[in-house]
């Protein structure tokens, strides 16, 4: 579930076993509050602060019903 949404570049996530992800993306991609998302992850070397949670790259993301 999104926690910080927007057309990034950083984003907040909760999966559903509780983990907290802070996402980054350059790609302009737009998340709503509370929508319920699908997103590939990779692990990143940037040092950017996008908030509480593991830091990795979001390469795509797909809204869920």
């Amino acid at each position: 579930m999104v926690t910080r949404g927007g057309t990034g570049p950083c984003y907040g996530l909760v999966a559903d076993d509780g983990t907290r992800y802070a996402l980054y993306s350059s790609d302009g991609i737009e998340l709503t509050n509370g929508a319920r998302v699908k997103v590939n992850l990779e692990t990143t070397m940037l040092r950017v602060y996008c908030g509480p949670g593991h830091l990795m790259a979001m390469t795509e993301a797909e809204t869920i019903q």
